[in-house]
């Protein structure tokens, strides 16, 4: 199974959304709740240069590549491609 990994911030309303995103697509697809998800608060435990290149919240990387950046609504359509 893919490894993602999620940046957010914990007072970010997007990101809230997305991870609420998340949520929703694990309980409609039981396929789902078997990929290993890693949420980092980026402003609690920045990310090292290099290690998830972002500029914005949420990203999703999927096997350390990024995979998207923007708003949760094209989060979920981008999650169920995965």
């Amino acid at each position: 199974m893919k490894r993602i990994t999620f940046l957010h911030w914990i007072i970010c309303p997007y990101c809230m959304q997305a991870k609420k995103a998340m949520k929703e697509l694990m309980a409609e697809n039981s396929s789902y709740s078997e990929v290993s998800v890693e949420w980092i608060d980026t402003m609690i435990h920045p990310t090292k240069p290099g290690e998830f290149e972002h500029y914005y919240v949420p990203a999703m990387f999927v096997e350390g590549e990024k995979y998207m950046k923007d708003t949760p609504v094209k989060t979920m359509k981008v999650a169920k491609r995965i």
